[in-house]
């Protein structure tokens, strides 16, 4: 798929394997995957890509703004939330903007993390923390049990890969990647013992550098927010802040259930 934006939840394969309800908008040269999901458990709501995950439409180029207005057209009555992402955005001004930002990673210039991340890496080390790929089925009971929630996602694709810190063969927290061409992305993880230091420093060190070996170009932690600890772990360990938007059609309902959830609008089409 030639698409420079998109990303693993993009993609065929990911739609046939996953246990979400999709229609497919489709224009001159591209086409936009929205799955549903209901807010207040009644009202449906149209997101692309999968809930939280950027979004927006498949294309070999960005659109003009004749297609884009198209696609807003077949946006505007449904209820639709376009997850941009640092390499994806829309111009036509009638959609409504929440300013949303991730960490990203570039692995050709990581600079190693700052001086705490390393005094972390030595304190996981001398604690006998180790690092190493396990099994996705493992990763998936646990992340379930520490949640007390489902995983949503079939993790047995090639495209995701699973690791673990252990501390006298005992894990301690794991973590989800899901890697697309030359981007890997931080999806999911879990921390079964918080009070052992430098184990998720230890953990992501040990991720980015077998990013790097096998030649990846960025690793993307995702977004988190406004949870202050977590952003300020990502800057430890060499991440820097790229913005984004989220778009959506003019839907006060919408507008509501982002507002609910901390996202507030820059401009306004209502």
């Amino acid at each position: 798929m030639k698409c420079p934006w998109c990303n693993y939840f993009h993609t065929d394969e990911w739609r046939t394997d996953s246990n979400v309800k999709w229609i497919i908008l489709k224009g001159q040269n591209w086409y936009l995957p929205l799955s549903k999901i209901n807010i207040l458990k009644i009202i449906p709501v149209y997101v692309s890509n999968y809930p939280g995950i950027y979004g927006g439409y498949v294309a070999e180029k960005p659109i003009s703004i004749k297609e884009e207005i198209k696609l807003y057209e077949k946006c505007k009555h449904k209820k639709v939330i376009i997850y941009g992402s640092p390499d994806f955005k829309l111009n036509y001004q009638k959609w409504l903007k929440f300013p949303y930002f991730t960490h990203i990673i570039e692995l050709k210039k990581w600079n190693q993390g700052s001086l705490h991340h390393k005094r972390q890496l030595k304190y996981a080390r001398n604690n006998n923390i180790i690092i190493r790929p396990g099994s996705k089925m493992l990763f998936k009971t646990l992340w379930e049990s520490y949640f007390k929630k489902k995983l949503h996602y079939n993790i047995y694709s090639n495209n995701f890969v699973t690791y673990f810190s252990f501390k006298n063969e005992e894990i301690i927290s794991g973590a989800l990647i899901v890697t697309y061409k030359k981007t890997a992305m931080y999806l999911l993880g879990f921390n079964l013992k918080r009070n052992i230091k430098g184990a998720s420093h230890l953990l992501h060190h040990k991720i980015i550098e077998d990013l790097i070996e096998k030649r990846f170009l960025k690793y993307d932690l995702l977004p988190s927010k406004n949870l202050t600890g977590v952003i300020r772990f990502k800057n430890e360990i060499g991440a820097e802040k790229k913005d984004f938007f989220i778009y959506t059609s003019p839907s006060i309902i919408i507008k509501h259930y982002l507002n609910k959830h901390g996202f507030y609008e820059k401009g306004s089409a209502l």
